[in-house]
C-alpha cells in the first residue's frame, strides 16, 4: 500500500520542478529581451507565438497549459541544462546519432543535389533560405548523402530548392528500383 504522504510529496515535487523550469525559462527570455531580441524572434526560436512569449514575460510565469514535453523543448532550445531544473546526477540520454542513410535516402540526396545544381543553389544558399534549425554543414552532408535526414529537413530543403518533396521521392524510388530491375532482366535472359 502506498503512503498518502509520499504521493503528496511526489505531487509537490512535480510542482516544484515545473516552477523551477519556468523560473529558468523566464529568466532566459528576459536576458534575451535585454540583449535586443524581439518577441517574434524568441517565439520563432521556441516554436511559440510572440503573443505567448509576451504573456509569459508580462505575467512572469508560464506553463499552466504547457505540456511537459513542450517545457522540455523550451529548456532544450534555450540551452538550459536539465540538471539546473531536476538537480545534479540526473541521467539525460544523449541525442541519437544520425544513422547511415539507406540506398533510398542516398538517392533522395542525389536527386536533391541534382535539383540544387539545376536551380543554381548550393548548401550555403539553401541553409540561409531555410533559416534557423539547419546549418550549412548539415545541408552539405544531406546533399552528399552522408547523413539521413528528418522529414522536416527534407521538406525545408525541398522548399529552399523550390522542388516538391513528392517529385524528389518519386525520382529516388525510380533510382532505387533500377538496379533491381536490371538483376531481374539478367536472370530472365540466363
Amino acid at each position: 500500500m502506498v503512503n498518502c504522504s509520499e504521493d503528496i510529496l511526489l505531487l509537490m515535487d512535480s510542482y516544484r520542478v515545473n516552477d523551477r523550469a519556468w523560473e529558468l525559462i523566464i529568466k532566459e527570455l528576459r536576458k534575451r529581451r535585454e540583449n535586443g531580441e524581439t518577441l517574434e524572434a524568441i517565439g520563432k526560436h521556441l516554436a511559440a507565438h510572440k503573443s505567448t512569449v509576451k504573456l509569459w514575460l508580462d505575467n512572469q510565469r508560464g506553463g499552466e497549459r504547457t505540456s511537459f514535453r513542450d517545457m522540455i523543448r523550451y529548456l532544450d532550445r534555450l540551452n538550459i541544462p536539465f540538471d539546473q531544473v531536476f538537480g545534479a546526477g540526473i541521467y539525460i540520454p544523449e541525442k541519437p546519432h544520425r544513422l547511415k542513410p539507406s540506398t533510398y535516402e542516398e538517392n533522395i540526396a542525389k536527386t536533391l543535389a541534382g535539383a540544387a545544381t539545376v536551380f543554381g543553389k548550393n548548401a550555403r544558399s539553401i541553409a540561409s533560405e531555410v533559416g534557423e534549425g539547419i546549418t550549412t554543414e548539415t545541408v552539405q552532408k544531406i546533399l552528399d548523402g552522408e547523413i539521413s535526414m528528418t522529414v522536416k529537413e527534407l521538406t525545408a530543403v525541398c522548399s529552399a530548392i523550390d522542388i516538391l518533396p513528392e517529385t524528389v521521392m518519386k525520382r529516388a524510388r525510380e533510382l532505387t528500383l533500377q538496379p533491381q530491375e536490371k538483376k531481374r532482366k539478367t536472370r530472365r535472359s540466363a
